[in-house]
């Protein structure tokens, strides 16, 4: 190696390396590669020009694309989903159905609570020797469409 050739490097380890533009190794590949101005060194990628997304004609949810200079394919699913509806109307689960193909997805839509409201049981009387009464309060809410419960500042009280 030379003195020359190691400023190079050492200058393109300071100040990392100079590139210039991105070019085709071979005219119908789609790989680049672009070198460094200053030591040489090469960086290569792939790089695709695809056509825009069509429906595939065997299957109405898939669309592909194909790249204008190799004939690479890609494929994703789209689902032409309608609008979220209640699967039933005490539950929260909501399903929308794919108008093309039948496809159904499920989510869990957020419960419609109350406001919270304080709780509280009776008196728990013990006998036979029992240290002494106790009994729980507690706030909850209730969702309207399911019943889940949920619960907060529950305290035990003893007299």
């Amino acid at each position: 190696m030379t003195v020359c050739s190691s400023l190079r490097n050492l200058l393109c380890n300071i100040l990392h390396h100079d590139f210039g533009e991105w070019g085709y190794i071979v005219p119908d590949s789609c790989w680049q590669v672009r070198t460094c101005k200053r030591d040489g060194y090469q960086e290569k990628r792939e790089a695709h020009d695809f056509d825009e997304w069509k429906d595939e004609t065997s299957n109405p949810c898939w669309q592909v694309r194909t790249c204008k200079r190799d004939g690479y394919q890609e494929k994703r699913q789209f689902h032409h989903f309608g609008k979220y509806e209640y699967e039933a109307s005490n539950s929260c689960w909501q399903v929308r159905t794919c108008v093309r193909d039948g496809a159904q997805e499920r989510i869990e839509a957020p419960h419609e609570f109350s406001g919270w409201i304080a709780q509280e049981e009776q008196w728990q009387v013990y006998e036979h020797g029992a240290a002494g009464d106790e009994k729980l309060t507690w706030d909850e809410k209730k969702c309207l469409r399911c019943g889940y419960t949920e619960k907060k500042n529950v305290q035990k009280w003893w007299r």
